[in-house]
């Protein structure tokens, strides 16, 4: 058993929360970045229609890894939501 799986253990809430975490980073913050990465990397460009076109596909290419956690997290089965209350 290493540290890290006592931790977890010992902290289940913890070790969620920071695996959400970096759930919610690869979908929200990855995509954005790369947008943002694409767009200003490519600045002595003439075109701005071209920047613009490869920041977007930067954008889809950091949208990808967030589709494959899906998917992997739907066959195991190791996101799960419960509904606290209603509003």
């Amino acid at each position: 058993m290493t540290v890290k799986s006592v931790q977890a253990a010992a902290y289940p809430a913890q070790a969620c929360a920071l695996w959400l975490l970096g759930v919610m980073s690869l979908v929200y913050l990855l995509p954005i970045v790369l947008f943002l990465l694409g767009y200003f990397a490519t600045g002595s460009l003439s075109s701005e229609g071209l920047r613009y076109a490869i920041a977007i596909a930067a954008f889809v290419i950091g949208i990808i890894p967030a589709i494959i956690c899906d998917r992997r997290t739907k066959k195991s089965g190791a996101l799960t939501f419960t509904i606290v209350r209603l509003f």
